[in-house]
Parts: structure tokens; C-alpha cells; sequence
């Protein structure tokens, strides 16, 4: 393009090339600590040549494109990573919350590695069952003394409160994950709606030549991650449009283009049927494999159950954790609960009028423990040679008593015990055995959630390397494109003289 005029069309968009580059790295210094944003780049160059008595020649430097610094493959790892990340969390705080509700937890403190060596807090069941034997052996010393039949019973007392606070905490922690999981489906829908919805505002911008949908994929990517940490979803792209995301689960296409297929609210959760006091049911089912069948919530789409469909996400993590260990936790509290009561129901069998012939009450409704109306101090049996008008407060005899105090070292059978996870040994190894069990779990589930925290950082850090905004490079690229800028003024300004000398000879 020869000529005075030609060379200032050339440097005319040269300097208008270089003012939009700066417009575009003042907005890449503009969204530094925007974490959804990602940075953007001008493409500078010819966009054809022309044919001149000297060769080809350009046509100018000007923009070819704004880019937009993207790694797909990066953004699919970070959503799946978001997901797997999300579900140990929300399990490792669930299982912490339950461990919490037993009242029971490992001091492994001074050696660390044991997870197995339990000792029990004053305010959990163990120490409470330890202090339940301890107060019948004392009471077997001295069966006639009114204080020590007190505490006796007070002793057994607070045993069975501490069963049925115990598993009413824990039920609670249940009512309350699946009061959160309502709330994660609920949320689900409102993203897969914004999701469709960006879709097609993306899909109306040139994305590809100007770059004017780059705020809107950002947005979109930021909302497919959110996603991925309520749930894990099946993405996709169409083949005729790469820039499109698709959402589906269970086969059912929940985002499609601009459009939600199956409605604004495809999601929803159908809690799980309480129990008759309201609180989140005990389940007791065990099926033909010894296994614990868990009363369950259920995931749907149109009325379909993808429950099984849900593979990670904080909604799987919080469902795994009050299906799987709270639904076993509140079993074994259970089945202790009612092998005490059977045992020490078994050997207090007062011959009198004032005996009951129990002294434990269990309710397998509601698995409560508790001791029965009837005994006091003055009707406490303590053994088979009472007192024949049913006052058994000067009887010598501590048959029963001592029958009671030496459960502590009986020896059950799984079958007596547990038949579903197999424990033998003492009724104090059952609870130690509960208490680490979900100690292990917890720690387990500890492990692997920082092992994902730590993989989703290194993935995010890769991918900020793509994406993110650096001040230092930012800095250095807005003076290269200042400075150009300035050249290109200085030479419209060369230009101009050389115009002006031209046409002021052609005059003279």
C-alpha cells in the first residue's frame, strides 16, 4: 500500500489495533482477583495481503481476534476434581458430626497410629457402661445399704440416657443431611436453569471472531463447577456447536442448548418415610447376605429414581454418610441398647410381688433404653432370697446383683451380638468396636478428602497458569503496546508534516 496516504491508512489502524489491546489489558488487570474470570489475549496481524509493483504486501496491522485463554481439558478436571473434593468433605464433616453425637471418641494422641486403642470420655457410653458394672459390683459388696442401691440405679439411669441421647443425636444429623440434600437439589435446579440459559446467550455472541461471549463462559464454567460440587453430572458438547454444554444424568437430558428438556425443576428428592415420633427412621432390616438395609431418601427425575446414578458431590457424600455409617452407627447403639436389656432382664428375675420381673425396658420402636418405672431403692431385687412382704432393702442375698455385675465379663457370639458386622467379645469390646470403627472411617475418609484437596489445588494452579491473571505480565504488556502506540502516533504525526509540506509547495 505505496504512498503518503497509504502509509497513514497504515499506521491510522495500527494505533487503533494497539488501543484496543490496551482496552484488553486493562480489563485482564481490571479482574486479577476475579476468580472466574479468564485472562484474554489480542491477536495481532495482516488480515490479507495485496499484490504491489514491489510484492505482496499486508494490509495493515489490526485485531484478528480476542482470545480467550482456555484449557478444556484443564476446566473438565477442575469440575470433576470439584466433585470427588466436595463429597469426602461433605462425609469427612458429617462423620465428624456423628462422632461428635456418640459421646465416645479415640484418644489416639499419644500414639497416633493406633487408631484402635479407645478411651472413654466421662460423658460417652463407654465410660457410662463401665460405671454401670462398677456401681453393681459395689452393690454386690453390701446389698443392704439404701445409698449404694441409689446409685445403682442412677447408674443405670444415665446409661440409658446416654444410649438415647446418643441415637437421638445421631438421628437428628440424619433429619438435618437430608434437610441439607434438599436444599443441594434445589440449588442444582437453579444452576442447571442459569446453565441453559447462558448456553444460549453464548451461543447468539461470535465467540470464535470477536470474543464477546468470554465474560459469559466464564460465568458459565464457574456455575458447571458449583455444579459439579452438588453433584456429579454427565457433560457433553454437540458436535455442530463445541461452544455448547450439555447436562444429563441417569440418561435423562437436563440442560440442552438454551433449553432445560425436563423442566425448570427436573430434581427432586423424596425424603425418607420417619418414623412414628417424626425423627429420621432406625433401621433394623437385615437381608439375606447379613447385610444392614438402610430405610433411604430417594434422587428423581420425573418421578424416575437416579439415586444410584449419583457417583460424587456434596449431595452423594451426605447421602453415603446417612445411609451407610450413621444408619450402622444407630443399629449397633441398638443392638447395645437391647443386649443389655435382654441380658440384665435375663438374670434379675425377682420371686416377689414387688419385682416386675424386669429392669431394663426396651422399645424396639424407637430403640430407647430405660430403667422400669418400678424400681427404686426399697424394690430392687438383689437376689432370689427377698424379703417375703417384697421389701428387698435388708435381704442379704446379691444373687442377682452379682449375676448383673459379671455381664461385664460374658463373652457374646456375633449371633448373640451382632450378626451384621460380625463383633464378638464383651459388651464393653462392642462399644469400643462402635467407637472405632467410626473412628476409622472418619480418618479414612480424612485422608483421602486432603489427598483430593491437595490434587485440586495442583489442578487449579495448573490451570490459573493458562488462564490467570499475572500483574507482572499484564504490567509488561501494557507498556509494549503504550509504546507502540506512541510510535504509530509519532509516525501519523511524521506523516502529516510530510502531507502538509506536499500540498503547501503544490500551492506555491
Amino acid at each position: 500500500m505505496p504512498g503518503l496516504f497509504g502509509n497513514l491508512t497504515l499506521a491510522a489502524k495500527a494505533l487503533q489495533a494497539h488501543q484496543v489491546a490496551l482496552e484488553v489489558t486493562g480489563r485482564n488487570i481490571a479482574n486479577v482477583n476475579n476468580a472466574e474470570y479468564s485472562r484474554q489475549r489480542v491477536l495481532l496481524g495482516d488480515r490479507y495481503s495485496v499484490e504491489t509493483p514491489n510484492g505482496p504486501e499486508g494490509s495493515g496491522v489490526e485485531v484478528l481476534e480476542v482470545q480467550q485463554l482456555r484449557d478444556a481439558l484443564l476446566d473438565r478436571q477442575v469440575i470433576r476434581q470439584a466433585s470427588d473434593k466436595a463429597s469426602l468433605e461433605a462425609q469427612h464433616g458429617a462423620l465428624g458430626d456423628a462422632e461428635l453425637a456418640l459421646g465416645d471418641r479415640v484418644d489416639n494422641s499419644t500414639t497416633p497410629t493406633s487408631i484402635t486403642d479407645t478411651t472413654f470420655s466421662s460423658s460417652g457410653i463407654g465410660g457410662a457402661l463401665d460405671d454401670f458394672f462398677n456401681s453393681f459390683e459395689t452393690l454386690a459388696a453390701s446389698p443392704s445399704e439404701v445409698p449404694t442401691r441409689d446409685a445403682a440405679i442412677q447408674s443405670a439411669q444415665i446409661l440409658s440416657d446416654r444410649l438415647n441421647n446418643a441415637d437421638g443425636r445421631v438421628a437428628s444429623l440424619q433429619g438435618d443431611m437430608e434437610t441439607q440434600i434438599k436444599a443441594d437439589v434445589d440449588r442444582a435446579n437453579a444452576l442447571l436453569v442459569d446453565i441453559a440459559r447462558l448456553n444460549a446467550e453464548i451461543r447468539q455472541g461470535d465467540t470464535r471472531n470477536s470474543g464477546g461471549a468470554s465474560d459469559l463462559i466464564d460465568r458459565r464454567q464457574s456455575k458447571l463447577e458449583e455444579l459439579a460440587s452438588i453433584a456429579k453430572f454427565d457433560l457433553s458438547s454437540p458436535v455442530d456447536a463445541p461452544n455448547m454444554v450439555d447436562v444429563s444424568l441417569g440418561g435423562f437430558l437436563l440442560v440442552s442448548y438454551g433449553k432445560n428438556p425436563n423442566g425448570a425443576t427436573p430434581l427432586q428428592y423424596e425424603v425418607a418415610t420417619p418414623a412414628a415420633d417424626g425423627s429420621y427412621p432406625r433401621s433394623t432390616t437385615v437381608d439375606a447376605n447379613g447385610n444392614l438395609v438402610p430405610t433411604k431418601g430417594k434422587l428423581k427425575i420425573n418421578g424416575v429414581d437416579v439415586t444410584t446414578n449419583l457417583t460424587s458431590g456434596a449431595m452423594y457424600g451426605r447421602y453415603t454418610a446417612v445411609t451407610g455409617s450413621m444408619t450402622l452407627l444407630r443399629y449397633q447403639i441398638y443392638n447395645l441398647a437391647k443386649q443389655i436389656s435382654e441380658s440384665v432382664n435375663t438374670v434379675y428375675t425377682p420371686a416377689v410381688p414387688a419385682g416386675t420381673g424386669s429392669f431394663f425396658v426396651n422399645n424396639p420402636t424407637s430403640g430407647v433404653l430405660s430403667v422400669d418405672a418400678g424400681i427404686t431403692a426399697a424394690t430392687l431385687a438383689t437376689g432370689a432370697k427377698a424379703d417375703p412382704t417384697g421389701v428387698n432393702t435388708n435381704s442379704g442375698d446379691n444373687s442377682f446383683i452379682r449375676a448383673i455385675a459379671d455381664l461385664r465379663k460374658r463373652n457374646y457370639s456375633k449371633t448373640d451380638l451382632d450378626n451384621v458386622t460380625g463383633i464378638t467379645g464383651k459388651l464393653g469390646d462392642y462399644v469400643r468396636t462402635t467407637v472405632s470403627t467410626l473412628a476409622q472411617s472418619l480418618k479414612s475418609v480424612n485422608a483421602r478428602a486432603d489427598e483430593a484437596k491437595v490434587i485440586d489445588t495442583s489442578i487449579r494452579a495448573q490451570r490459573d497458569a493458562v488462564s490467570g491473571v499475572s500483574l507482572d505480565e499484564e504490567t509488561t504488556n501494557m507498556m509494549r503496546y503504550q509504546r507502540a502506540y506512541q510510535a504509530n502516533a509519532k509516525v501519523i504525526s511524521v506523516l502529516d508534516s510530510m502531507l502538509d509540506s506536499v500540498i503547501n509547495s503544490m500551492i506555491r
